[in-house]
């Protein structure tokens, strides 16, 4: 054997080979392993698309552990409810919305809204006649006044003159683009944002489109209300991803609603 020879195969055991094993190896660590049940992590948009199914998931979940994600049928066939053993002097049946309420659990209703006013809003002198305003609005749209105030309080904490810097105002915090957009569709004279009866009237009807639109999933209802539905419509094709802080915005509002939901009984 030559000296030519004998370098060639020195070259291929010592140097070439090795470098063989060490790319071969490196190409079969990043292949999916299915012989142990490991998969491949999925590609960077569809990971992407998938952020909304993760929050409905969320919402499906958070809504077996404390049962607000559904909206009811009806909120008002609750609060009709016949009570056994009813007091003789309760208030008489009021009509709101063509739906008969039982006067008492109106009067309830508005105790229970002036008393999370006073525990979370600004200092107000007519805060029972904002509380009755939030609750007949509420009743007459056959929506929940229990979660419309826990809206409010994350919204405007029961301030009708409040504005945030992008330019929404009012209680619910209506964008004037869009209080104007729901006035002309739902046939509401136009009006003063800072006008809570107006205010109210467009924030309630909002929230029930979200809500009809996402099939009664208060989650996403909160996201859109929130952030918007486009950009949810965003997210569900992967363009973007829902804020953290829009996330806890949604929560921190079911929590409060599930809490004086129980406290109304």
């Amino acid at each position: 054997m030559d000296r030519r020879e004998r370098s060639v195969r020195f070259f291929s055991s010592f140097v070439l080979a090795p470098i063989v094993f060490v790319v071969s190896a490196l190409f079969m660590w990043n292949q999916p392993f299915e012989a142990s049940g490991a998969i491949s992590a999925p590609p960077r948009k569809e990971r992407a698309s998938s952020d909304l199914r993760h929050v409905t998931r969320i919402g499906l979940e958070y809504a077996q552990k404390f049962a607000v994600q559904q909206a009811p049928a009806s909120p008002v066939r609750k609060l009709t409810a016949p009570i056994s053993n009813p007091p003789t002097n309760r208030p008489p049946t009021a009509i709101l919305g063509g739906v008969s309420v039982a006067g008492d659990r109106k009067v309830d209703l508005e105790r229970q809204v002036y008393t999370v006013l006073k525990r979370y809003g600004k200092p107000i002198h007519n805060g029972k006649e904002l509380s009755a305003a939030i609750v007949k609005e509420a009743l007459l749209q056959e929506y929940d006044p229990v979660f419309v105030a826990a809206v409010i309080k994350s919204e405007s904490a029961f301030n009708a003159l409040a504005k945030s810097h992008k330019g929404a105002q009012g209680l619910m915090q209506i964008m004037p683009r869009t209080g104007a957009w729901l006035a002309d569709q739902a046939a509401i004279p136009r009006g003063r944002l800072t006008d809570p009866g107006h205010n109210l009237k467009l924030g309630i009807t909002y929230l029930k489109q979200l809500e009809a639109l996402y099939g009664g999933n208060r989650v996403l209802t909160l996201i859109a209300y929130n952030w918007g539905p486009g950009h949810v419509e965003s997210a569900s094709t992967g363009k973007r991803r829902v804020p953290g802080e829009v996330m806890q915005y949604a929560i921190k509002i079911l929590n409060d609603y599930r809490r004086w939901s129980s406290e109304v009984g």
